[in-house]
């Protein structure tokens, strides 16, 4: 029992120990041979590392680290490995991990675990390819040029391939952008210039942590040092089929600067002379991409062209002027795809959606300090989660509110620096959406119109008048008696008095009104135009036209029997009241009458 207790004991810390530290420096790795080639022959330090590893221990290992010189470390865009043109894991470790290692000559260097798929056995030998991206390492020499002259660029690096591991044999060849060369470091042999090469080596039996002779090449370099120094992508998502995407850029030539004022005639006279200027920018969209825009943000300063191919739509940006050294311009783009391109459905929760696009931007050319990607997902998107091929400085989460939102549509931020072509991988963002959620939005809008729909009929309906109500006794009138002769048994009828109709009219209550209102008429004209009776008149005739409405509504066939006879005596009646000539007054009355009579009663 005790025996078991010990061994569960010794596992235990054996354990730990292994999982405390997983690198470590004390590995006794051999580099039999190193091949280094630097390609500075653009903006940027391209270095392919071609190593062959030997495990001379007696233990297994399953890491190999790579050493970067602190004040190039800063520069460093990206590494990648492989073995047998197959990719492997790249960690970058803390920064103290040289001090803290306690290994002579590690202080002053970072590291770069590379971790291998099997584990490298005694005795066994491995061909490992390293590729890195290293940016802002060329500076020109001069800083400032006129129009007409060739850029230099000064480089410095060293001649040693840094390594923690003792190296049997290497080589170091430098790829240049012209044979033109004004100085190139001489002191360390062997060292031979061939053209557009230079090459270092081979140098043999060199200890771990070697002291590094630094090399420096002064040559031409007329490639046009473009330099976004900050870069915004926005990808929206829309589940009712299409991918939005608009970029934002501030570009900067960051080569020799421009000396001296502008010259358009020499631009014009020599329009190649000028070789280290921008002329275009070129990219290539997806073949499917439609509604493609592009805007200078100080208005349209630059021509484009879109054209279609086999390889997809490449879109060619060029300036008004060229670009010098120093000069910067700001400028945007954005298209329109459909969503099946970039957009799937998990396999087996059909909930779940993941959206793949690519990181970087699309300008391979280009060196981008500060570049951020925003996914803005739809409203109602949960369980947001985001897979990326290589780490970012930071990625938050933040909610954006458009047309018609109420919660906010999730947006994924990403935030990088010192981005490459190289970064321009597929990313992945896998979020949970659910059928009915796309019906949000639609609803909402459907929620608005009918509130407003219901609102109008509510408010038009509303009567907020302070008349009295028609069954009251102060709007009750009294119509005059059915002999057509006497008086109203009310009192006088005032010009704004109304006379509301009752339930039902009969042809016997339009009878009574039609005389009377012919009566007051008839008394206007004999009276010396009393206004009081053409008052009386007009509050009749108004009761007329009222009650003949009525009547339609209640019996279609009688109100088309009496309604226009009843109506065109009534208005000549009022016409001929306004006439000086009593005669034309008593010939409308006694049509008036006729037609009174001759229309059939009913009670």
């Amino acid at each position: 029992m005790l025996t078991s207790r010990l061994l569960l004991c010794a596992l235990a810390l054996l354990v730990s120990v292994c999982q405390a530290g997983p690198f470590s420096l004390a590995s006794d790795l051999e580099n039999v041979s190193v091949k280094r080639t630097i390609d500075i022959s653009t903006n940027r330090e391209k270095v392919e590392t071609v190593i062959e590893v030997r495990n001379p221990t007696q233990s297994p290992v399953d890491h190999y680290l790579l050493a970067i010189p602190e004040e190039r470390f800063p520069h460093l865009a990206i590494t990648t490995a492989k073995v047998q043109g197959r990719s492997l894991k790249t960690q970058i470790l803390d920064e103290d991990f040289g001090a803290d290692s306690k290994v002579k000559g590690s202080e002053g260097f970072q590291f770069v675990a590379v971790k291998f798929r099997q584990e490298l056995q005694a005795g066994d030998t491995v061909t490992l390819t390293v590729d890195q991206v290293l940016t802002h390492v060329l500076s020109p020499l001069p800083a400032k040029i006129g129009q007409l002259d060739a850029q230099k660029m000064l480089y410095q690096g060293a001649h040693y391939f840094d390594s923690p591991y003792a190296t049997k044999e290497q080589t170091t060849k430098f790829k240049l952008a012209s044979s033109n060369v004004a100085g190139w470091s001489k002191k360390l042999k062997p060292a031979v210039k061939k053209g557009k090469t230079i090459t270092y080596g081979p140098f043999r039996d060199i200890a771990a942590f070697a002291a590094n002779e630094p090399v420096k090449i002064h040559a031409e370099n007329n490639y046009p040092f473009c330099t976004m120094t900050k870069a915004l992508r926005e990808i929206e998502v829309s589940h009712w089929g299409n991918v939005a995407v608009e970029e934002t850029y501030a570009m900067r030539h960051s080569g020799a600067e421009l000396e001296g004022g502008f010259s358009r005639v020499d631009m014009t006279k020599r329009p190649q002379s000028s070789s280290s200027a921008f002329r275009s920018m070129r990219t290539t969209l997806p073949a499917s991409v439609h509604g493609v825009y592009f805007r200078d943000v100080i208005g349209n300063i630059s021509s484009s062209s879109l054209r279609y191919g086999s390889g997809g739509a490449e879109l060619e940006m060029r300036p008004r002027y060229q670009l010098f050294g120093g000069w910067q311009t700001d400028f945007y783009f954005g298209y329109n795809a459909p969503a099946k391109q970039f957009l799937s459905r998990h396999k087996t929760d059909t909930d779940i959606y993941v959206l793949e696009m690519d990181f970087g931007v699309p300008f391979q050319e280009a060196t981008t300090d500060e570049l951020t990607v925003k996914v803005i997902l739809p409203e109602g998107a949960t369980d947001i989660q985001t897979k990326l091929q290589f780490p970012v400085d930071s990625q938050t989460q933040e909610a954006r509110y458009t047309y018609l939102d109420t919660t906010g549509r999730p947006v994924v931020v990403l935030q990088k620096t010192n981005v490459v072509g190289a970064h321009n991988q597929r990313f992945r963002v896998q979020y949970r959406f659910s059928k009915v959620a796309i019906l949000r939005e639609p609803l909402f809008l459907a929620a608005i119109f009918a509130l407003l729909f219901l609102s109008t009929m509510f408010f038009s309906r509303l009567n907020l008048s302070l008349d009295a109500p028609a069954d009251s006794p102060e709007s009750a009138a009294q119509v005059p008696s059915a002999n057509g002769v006497s008086e109203p048994k009310t009192a006088k009828v005032q010009p704004t008095q109304s006379l509301t109709p009752v339930a039902k009219v009969t042809v016997k209550d339009l009878t009574e009104i039609a005389v009377a209102m012919a009566q007051a008429y008839s008394h206007y004209v004999q009276d010396d135009r009393d206004q009081k009776q053409l008052d009386k008149a007009t509050v009749l005739h108004r009761q007329l036209d009222q009650d003949l409405d009525q009547l339609a509504k209640q019996d279609g066939a009688l109100f088309v029997t009496w309604s226009s006879s009843v109506r065109r005596a009534a208005h000549n009646m009022k016409l001929a009241s306004k006439q000086v000539k009593n005669t034309s007054v008593k010939e409308q009355l006694i049509a008036l009458l006729n037609v009174i009579r001759d229309s059939p009663q009913q009670s």
